[in-house]
């Protein structure tokens, strides 16, 4: 891939957006932006998360070759996606599956959502106006899927970046794969911060706070620990 960074959005795509890497023209839409560094991104056949797939993005020494990199040699590489997420109201689910088996404290993957802006060579300042929206991911040799909750700012054009950095000083040598990229956007938002205050043998209690703050009414089931449950046992909570 060519490292060429952009400050204009790029053929951006529509939600629901789903990429599994498989797909040689959507590869095409992702921007890589390896500048100088040793440990650059790539999309190819190397990692897979796939079932009945063979491609991955992922970070490599050696031109792709191998999902390996320099522990010595520090890097501050990005991948990129052109999103519209839209006019959600409520919330965004950003999943993707990934893994790696880096130095725990200093070597790592993290998300940002943004507007488009040069990122070429720009080292450990992130660039204003990119938000973190996720942790630091590392330290997992077999793959893991999580999920980001994005709030309703992230609202019309913006960029999803991935950012891998080494420090250049200690670690393992499988560096960073991302595979099966998901993202949605959610109009009713979690409930934040839940608990239980109050229970009796007839009532309980339940507090928590309004991802949106437009939220006014939640659904609640209460089930048997392992028993199923489904939407028409819900109670309305005002």
């Amino acid at each position: 891939p060519l490292p060429i960074s952009h400050d204009t959005p790029i053929n951006p795509a529509s939600l629901p957006y789903s990429c599994d890497f498989e797909d040689a023209t959507e590869n095409g839409n992702w921007t890589i932006v390896n500048g100088s560094y040793t440990n650059q991104w790539y999309i190819g056949d190397v990692v897979n998360n796939t079932p009945n797939g063979s491609n991955g993005l992922y970070v490599s020494q050696d031109t792709g070759a191998t999902n390996s990199y320099d522990i010595t040699s520090a890097s501050y590489v990005w991948a990129y996606r052109d999103i519209d997420f839209g006019t959600s109201s409520g919330e965004y689910l950003i999943s993707f599956d990934w893994r790696d088996s880096t130095e725990s404290c200093c070597d790592y993957l993290k998300v940002y959502i943004g507007n488009p802006v040069d990122v070429t060579n720009v080292g450990t300042s992130i660039p204003a106006g990119l938000a973190t929206v996720s942790t630091n991911y590392n330290f997992s040799s077999t793959w893991r899927r999580d999920t980001i909750y994005a709030n309703a700012t992230f609202q019309g054009i913006k960029r999803l970046y991935f950012y891998w950095r080494n420090d250049g000083s200690v670690g393992t040598s499988q560096a960073i794969a991302v595979d099966n990229i998901t993202v949605e956007g959610i109009e009713c938002g979690r409930p934040l911060n839940l608990a239980v205050t109050e229970t009796s043998t007839t009532s309980i209690s339940i507090e928590f706070d309004a991802a949106v703050s437009s939220d006014n009414s939640w659904d609640a089931v209460i089930v048997e620990h392992g028993d199923e449950w489904d939407e028409t046992m819900a109670i309305n909570l005002n």
